[in-house]
């Protein structure tokens, strides 16, 4: 029953992630003028990251010591490989698609793309906690919220956002205010990831998850979570500029 839970949870954000990124592919040609090349590579390499996505999950059951040493290290074989067809089919498609091109970068565009780091930031730190050795140390650290919250806050969230706008803008016909985008933007970039560096930061010097009062001798959660308010409040403030301009749009369109 554990390992079922597990199986759903981790199989579910990702599935969550990959709808993400189809927004990725279908909106981001439309400001680049670059059509999303696509091929039996990629629909193989997708269909890899699908297959191993099942068996990724085992990387959050290291510390159980009675599952059978072999799904332990399927789980640090399967991590490693997912996020080979992924960064190599998405991510650095998206650096091609936009290096030397003169992208129409709008709100909408900004989010989307930034979204795509997000994933790989998130991505990266992911498979850094899926290696035994490390996970032996960052186990249910800060570190775990840290890279989740990393794959959706500045990675699905900044990717289906993107996509709003763009939906709206595309039905208004209002165009981009450039400086408010881009203090928009701003706002998202330094809220989202100065919350974030608290987590990992917090991850580092292993300070556990989970705690709503933290003990004498984890007192630096305490300090770094109030730090995070700073940064909290930086990224509502983009989030309510960001939703101004949305709605806006939205209230046009209708």
């Amino acid at each position: 029953m554990k390992n079922l839970v597990f199986y759903f949870g981790h199989v579910l954000v990702n599935i969550t992630m990959y709808l993400g990124v189809a927004i990725l592919y279908e909106t981001l040609p439309q400001y680049t003028q670059k059509p999303w090349k696509t091929n039996k590579l990629v629909a193989f390499a997708w269909n890899t990251v699908l297959l191993l996505v099942l068996f990724a999950y085992f990387h959050h059951l290291y510390m159980d010591f009675v599952q059978p040493r072999a799904f332990q290290v399927i789980g640090q074989f399967a991590s490693y490989f997912i996020s080979v067809p992924a960064a190599v089919v998405t991510i650095f498609s998206a650096l091609a698609i936009v290096y030397k091109t003169k992208v129409n970068w709008t709100l909408g565009s900004s989010l989307i793309f930034l979204g795509t780091m997000g994933w790989a930031v998130g991505g990266v730190a992911a498979v850094i906690d899926s290696s035994i050795a490390v996970n032996f140390r960052f186990h249910n650290t800060l570190w775990v919220p840290a890279h989740f919250h990393t794959y959706f806050l500045m990675g699905v969230v900044l990717m289906i956002l993107g996509f709003i706008y763009h939906f709206s803008q595309e039905h208004s016909k209002v165009p981009d205010n450039p400086k408010l985008a881009r203090l928009t933007v701003w706002l998202i970039l330094i809220g989202g990831y100065g919350f974030l560096s608290m987590f990992y930061t917090g991850g580092a010097l292993a300070v556990p998850r989970r705690y709503a009062l933290y003990p004498a001798n984890f007192s630096t959660g305490a300090t770094l979570s109030q730090i995070s308010i700073v940064f909290v409040s930086i990224l509502t403030i983009g989030f309510l500029l960001y939703l101004i301009q949305t709605i806006r749009r939205w209230a046009r369109s209708f």
